[in-house]
């Protein structure tokens, strides 16, 4: 879903006005794209790039997923966590690894995934790349907390400000499904809390 969003929002109208520019070029190069077809026209080409960016995309990500696992994913949280370059005996010690060569191997492997970068001192977060999560400073919220919140909140105000005189039906059920929202929400902000994932 984001990275739709960030796709229709950013990527769409830069190709556009890119194809708009170079509208000869672009014809040009429709018409030796001969694995797609004869594309003639700009509109065509656009389609074109358009079903390669997603291809790069969906691969990516599958990438990513792949990466994410394990050690690595544990050293990659650290990172994010970091809003400083991040060095390799501070991996070491921060998460009590055996060898300073485990942890460069483990940060190389994200550095050739593209989501972390070499600086002048440690390592960087160069690309942020959350499911569940929500990196609030040095913290990372799962985004059910937020619901969770929420429906709690509305749990206490059912209770307290709009807590009727005599309980009716309607009242009851309506308090009923906001304590299952709350309880629910709740639940799924531990068991993401405890597994440790992004």
């Amino acid at each position: 879903m984001l990275i739709s969003v960030y796709y229709f929002d950013f990527v769409r109208p830069a190709l556009k006005s890119a194809l708009q520019v170079s509208l000869p070029l672009v014809a040009l190069a429709g018409a030796n794209l001969k694995a797609y077809g004869p594309l003639a026209s700009p509109s065509s080409t656009f389609k074109y790039i358009e079903m390669c960016y997603f291809l790069v995309i969906t691969m990516s990500s599958e990438n990513v997923e792949d990466v994410l696992k394990g050690l690595t994913l544990r050293v990659y949280r650290y990172v994010l966590k970091n809003k400083k370059e991040t060095g390799v005996r501070e991996v070491q010690r921060a998460l009590k690894l055996s060898s300073p060569t485990l942890a460069v191997y483990h940060l190389e492997k994200l550095e050739e995934a593209g989501l972390i970068k070499r600086g002048a001192s440690g390592y960087i977060v160069d690309r942020v790349y959350l499911r569940n999560l929500i990196r609030f400073r040095r913290l990372l919220v799962p985004k059910y907390f937020f619901y969770a919140l929420f429906f709690t909140l509305a749990v206490v105000a059912e209770l307290t400000v709009f807590r009727p005189v005599v309980f009716s039906r309607e009242y009851v059920f309506a308090f009923i499904i906001t304590c299952a929202a709350a309880v629910s929400y709740l639940y799924e902000t531990v068991m993401t809390w405890m597994k440790e994932t992004i």
